[in-house]
């Protein structure tokens, strides 16, 4: 996975709600191959308070997320989905 080290657990936890919330709407077939310890990971992590919405009117690379879920979600586009 991503190397988390040089984050910020406050960065962390706020790319964790956004991974969440992203996943929200995710196709079937993306949710199929989403690893359940990744859902864990980011339940744990999420930052509760931290108010982001994935943005319905927007395509994906369109929505204003951070540089880390940015770096998940190439992560897990190249090993997780592509696999």
């Amino acid at each position: 996975m991503v190397k988390l080290n040089k984050y910020s657990n406050k960065e962390i936890s706020k790319a964790s709600k956004e991974m969440i919330e992203i996943m929200k709407y995710a196709p079937i077939e993306i949710l199929r191959n989403y690893p359940y310890e990744y859902r864990i990971f980011f339940s744990k992590f999420a930052d509760r308070n931290y108010n982001w919405k994935y943005d319905t009117n927007k395509k994906l690379y369109e929505q204003d997320m951070s540089k880390l879920t940015q770096r998940l979600l190439i992560y897990m586009k190249n090993n997780v989905f592509n696999n």
